[in-house]
């Protein structure tokens, strides 16, 4: 039988994977603390160990934490380990890329690809990694399309001035 693998935060590092029983032995021993948060696959968000019903007991055993022990902050990601990249993410990337050779074609593609990205990264944070990837895309997708505006008016200018001077 298969058992399930943990992850549990110390301060902002991640830990594990670990066993379910090497997490208790963790908790018996004062390494995991009541307040640190720790997930599993199927689990929607991290929690703090205390909340969970199956190391409930653990903690009874658990050697006591000093007085005037702070609990560590959360930890600083949001998405659960092994979550997929967001393929409009990985799009949104791709486009910026190629938007420095095509110009505002692909760069305005590649802008929506990114802010799609991000809405779906935040509505299912377990699901989907890539926020990096689609904050690229949007940068240089934004660069691109600003660059090429700016060169399509300065183009205009030089038109419009050269056929409206005296030959």
């Amino acid at each position: 039988m298969e058992t399930q693998q943990w992850y549990y935060a110390k301060g902002s590092e991640q830990r594990g994977p670990v066993s379910e029983q090497e997490l208790i032995g963790l908790i018996e021993s004062g390494a995991v603390h009541a307040a640190d948060l720790v997930w599993r696959e199927g689990m929607p968000e991290w929690r703090p160990a205390r909340d969970i019903a199956e190391l409930a007991t653990a903690f009874q055993k658990a050697i006591p934490v000093q007085e005037g022990a702070v609990p560590p902050p959360p930890p600083l990601m949001t998405a659960a380990p092994g979550g997929e990249t967001n393929p409009m993410a990985i799009a949104s990337l791709v486009l910026g890329l190629l938007s420095f050779g095509c110009g505002c074609f692909v760069s305005i593609p590649a802008i929506i690809c990114g802010h799609l990205a991000l809405s779906q990264i935040k509505a299912a944070p377990g699901r989907y990694k890539g926020r990096e990837l689609a904050i690229a895309g949007l940068v240089i997708g934004y660069l691109t399309l600003v660059i090429s505006l700016l060169f399509s008016l300065v183009e205009f200018y030089f038109i419009f001035s050269q056929g409206m001077m005296p030959h």
